[in-house]
């Protein structure tokens, strides 16, 4: 059995082109990890010509295209972002199972090699859970009261939704993160018994009938704490108002590392300031010395010219920010 699979879901053009990074930095990084990239519609010609090549380098690199035509939910729920981006938490691939492990993260994030293994930091933390995944748990913003929140509200959901959140018990929403790793044996016997009843909630959360969720406040990763919670696992310590990102010391309750650098961050000024303590921090000026040494590499050099006008805007102004620093 492999040790470990890396997954992401990918939807719309812009993503596909962190595809081509994602697998350098990740095979680079580490070499015996496989990746699955599971893609909402048929991959374009650049990031398909792109995986081609380097397929030629690395091998475990699985492509699936149209994957959310296997999906349960109903058009109207795939509509809704929030639903949408739940397919990642609820999608289940028998190829799973030929792994110890799946780390499901984010396609905008440049994984880079650490002291510990990744592999080996989250196996150590689901063993602090208690549980067989490891995430971290977080409050979600409070209620707003904003007259053009409540009025996008009204608009994008509908006035009966609006008044059953706004008039409905303002109770604490906990939810987990986007970077998620799981065991997958004794996690799916679990999940996998819980799937469909989300998948049920969730349409009917789209037409306004769910007594669960609300769409004015729904939100994908308050889901996924729902979804441990009801398969009978641990929820992991709360930490709100901890240092999160760039913790790795995986007994702390903040523990949720990058592994690596998250490129959306560079994606505007505003965003660089905000996360000025993350991307200025020595964890990530390391990381950065990885990814300099990753362009030097052939693979790199051979493939690059296959990157999205996006992806190149963001890695000039991250060369630009550590050369500035």
């Amino acid at each position: 059995m492999n040790k470990l699979c890396v997954v992401n879901y990918i939807h719309g053009e812009k993503y596909q082109g962190f595809i081509p990074l994602y697998i350098i930095s990740l095979k680079e990084s580490y070499p015996d990890y496989h990746i699955r990239l599971y893609i909402d519609k048929t991959l374009n010609k650049d990031t398909r010509e792109a995986v081609n090549i380097l397929s030629e380098y690395y091998g475990g690199i699985y492509v699936v295209e149209n994957y959310a035509e296997h999906t349960k939910f109903t058009k109207k729920a795939i509509s809704i972002q929030q639903i949408q981006r739940c397919q990642r938490w609820l999608f289940y691939d028998e190829a799973f199972l030929d792994y110890e492990a799946i780390y499901i993260g984010d396609i905008d994030l440049l994984i880079c090699r650490e002291d510990k293994p990744l592999f080996e930091q989250h196996k150590l933390h689901c063993q602090i859970v208690g549980a067989p995944y490891s995430n971290i748990s977080r409050a979600a913003g409070k209620r707003r009261f904003n007259p053009r929140i409540i009025a996008r509200n009204v608009i994008k959901f509908g006035p009966l939704q609006s008044l059953k959140y706004y008039f409905g018990k303002n109770e604490p929403v906990i939810k987990l993160s986007g970077l998620h790793f799981v065991l997958t044996k004794e996690y799916y016997a679990k999940v996998k018994s819980v799937i469909d009843d989300f998948y049920d909630e969730l349409n009917l959360l789209a037409v306004g009938k769910s007594n669960r969720y609300n769409l004015c406040s729904f939100n994908n990763e308050a889901m996924l704490r729902d979804l441990v919670m009801d398969a009978g696992f641990n929820d992991c310590q709360l930490s709100t108002g901890l240092p999160y990102n760039i913790e790795t010391d995986a007994s702390k309750a903040a523990y949720r590392p990058h592994h690596g650098i998250h490129l959306g961050i560079f994606r505007s000024p505003v965003i660089v300031e905000a996360e000025e303590s993350i991307i200025s921090s020595e964890l990530y000026k390391n990381y950065y010395k990885q990814f300099c040494d990753i362009k030097k590499t052939e693979v790199y050099k051979r493939v690059s010219c296959k990157f999205s006008e996006h992806l190149n805007n963001l890695i000039t102004v991250m060369e630009k920010y550590y050369s500035n620093t």
